[in-house]
């Protein structure tokens, strides 16, 4: 055999040797559900970092944002090099490490705290990232990135290592000790959290000593519905979880519901927690690139046909001819449409629903609290208002600082519509004119106001109401104010200013040379947040386009 031969049978077999250890070294993905616990309230994954970065960076907003905000525009981009790190191995720990990560948020409960002027939700939480990368290349770079990160938040902070059931812990505290960053590294994995016990219940469920969330029925059909494998990031909220969202939520944010009869408050945070899993197999939600925008997916499981139920009294108008646009002021914060063919037909049938799936002291509570719901809009007996109404109705925010909203119905019954408005103003009112509208307004302002205009009434605080009468008469609608479309099918639509949800994620990534105005005149050119939301064969699913998406709210929430 000539050296040649020889030669080449040689080449030959390093290349197979050199291919085959390649493919040792490549990452295999792997299910993030099996490092947290079973129990586990919300779960988050992204099997892709560098696919959800260069989402994120190929947006519309980024595309405006990203010069003002000091940031590159290849910022976050993998390229060639980084594809090859990734599969190969090779290359600087922390662009391998990004190459091939995978990630997981597990929130196991939450509590609410007071913040600024108002309560704040504290999640316990913890973030488990898969490297795919000895620890020995990846520890030192991840204990780098978490001084900064427990610096930023602290200001200053003590350290300390140890060992802890079988795995490796740095811990860093704040000066008085009341806070922590604790970081346990186990063979590829690093399980990050704002304290010991979740980042060990995480641990422990990696183990095998408590069970994981690996092959959860919910999750496992939640993934399959929202096409888990071919989106950038993926969400599973269970039933426990879901009803323990909306006792949280109701004590954040319905305090003039509480405020207005104690036992309503009561009944929610003894009823809620145990409502969603009769009814509901859990909220899934994906997030994906599309035309500029991250679409959020979320989908909501009903159980025993309650959908069916509810398909035919829900069902949506096809509004050709609807004029809520016309009411809406120049740069407003929100709009959510709402369209049910019969309102108080869909308020009977989701009443009867529900308490249809409860036992008798359930139902009677879910009822109240249903009704509770509207007494912030003035709205005393919903069934009598919505007989009153015709199929459209929205409620208006005219600013994001929570100067109340403005409610605006069509006008099915008129006279019944009078009656609701005089009952609630009381006949001490004086009544003006703005163009061809009836604007009603009562001596004790603190009751609100109503306005009859154009076949629709409005009913809000005084300067709200009047803000809105101004915006039809003198036609200052923006022209990038979000189109309302004429039927989409949907049985809500709702358009949010986008603005400060993208200037939040920046502000993570923004670095100390940003142009604040600059910023701020490019993020003013940005379309509104939308969303529909409609009932679908077997629950209710919504789609939301915006800059960043959910996963942009969930960066800016975790962050320092």
């Amino acid at each position: 055999m000539t050296n040649f031969k020889l030669l080449g049978l040689g080449f030959l077999g390093l290349s197979v040797l050199l291919a085959g250890w390649f493919w040792w070294q490549s990452p295999r993905r792997v299910d993030m559900a099996a490092y947290v616990p079973a129990d586990t309230l919300v779960f988050m994954e992204t099997n892709s970092l560098p696919a959800l970065t260069e989402a994120l960076t190929q947006t519309e907003a980024w595309r405006l944002a990203a010069t003002p905000a000091g940031l590159s525009a290849n910022f976050g981009k993998l390229g060639w090099l980084g594809r090859l790190a990734a599969w190969t191995g090779l290359g600087p720990a922390d662009k391998v490490a990004m190459a091939r990560s995978q990630v997981a948020v597990a929130v196991m409960g939450a509590k609410l705290g007071a913040g600024d002027d108002a309560l704040k939700l504290k999640p316990h939480y913890a973030v488990i990232v898969e490297t795919h990368t000895s620890l020995a290349r990846v520890r030192p770079v991840a204990e780098a990135l978490l001084t900064n990160f427990a610096n930023r938040a602290y200001g200053s902070t003590r350290f300390e290592t140890r060992e802890a059931g079988g795995a490796n812990l740095s811990i860093w505290s704040s000066p008085d000790g009341s806070k922590s960053i604790v970081a346990a590294f186990l063979g590829t994995a690093i399980f990050i959290g704002p304290g010991e016990s979740v980042v060990r219940a995480c641990l422990d469920a990696k183990t095998g000593a408590r069970p994981n969330l690996e092959g959860n029925s919910g999750l496992t059909e939640m993934r399959s519905r929202l096409d888990s494998p071919n989106s950038l990031a993926f969400g599973y909220l269970a039933p426990d979880g879901l009803g323990e969202a909306l006792k949280l939520g109701a004590i954040a944010y319905a305090t003039p519901i509480v405020l207005s009869d104690p036992r309503i408050g009561s009944a929610m945070e003894s009823l809620l927690p145990s409502l969603p899993p009769q009814i509901t197999n859990g909220l899934g939600w994906s997030s994906r690139f599309n035309n500029g925008a991250i679409e959020d997916r979320y989908f909501v499981s009903l159980k025993n046909g309650l959908a069916e139920q509810l398909r035919g009294s829900m069902a949506a108008e096809n509004n050709s001819q609807t004029k809520l646009a016309q009411f809406t002021p120049g740069g407003f914060y929100s709009l959510s449409q709402y369209n049910f063919r019969q309102p108080s037909a869909a308020w009977l049938e989701l009443n009867k629903a529900l308490a249809a799936k409860l036992d008798v002291v359930g139902a009677v509570l879910t009822i109240r609290l249903l009704a509770a719901t509207f007494k912030p809009y003035g709205i005393e007996e919903p069934g009598a208002f919505l007989s009153a109404i015709g199929p459209e109705a929205a409620t208006l925010r005219i600013d994001s600082e929570g100067g109340g909203t403005v409610t605006i119905v069509k006008i099915g019954n008129e006279q019944a519509l009078r009656d609701f408005a005089k009952k609630r103003l009381g006949t001490d009112l004086r009544r003006e004119t703005i163009g061809d509208a009836e604007f009603l307004i009562p001596t004790d302002e603190e009751r609100g106001s109503f306005a009859f205009a154009d076949g629709y009434l409005l009913m809000g605080a005084v300067a709200n109401v009047r803000t809105c009468l101004e915006a039809r008469l003198k036609s200052l609608s923006q022209p990038n104010n979000p189109q309302i479309p004429a039927s989409s099918g949907a049985q809500a639509v709702t358009y949010t200013n986008d603005q400060d949800a993208a200037r939040a994620f920046l502000a993570i990534v923004a670095k100390d040379k940003a142009q604040p105005a600059a910023l701020s005149n490019a993020l003013k050119q940005l379309p509104y947040a939308a969303s529909e939301t409609r009932l679908a064969a077997d629950g209710f699913e919504k789609r939301t386009r915006s800059s960043f998406g959910l996963v942009g709210s969930v960066i800016a929430q975790f962050a320092p």
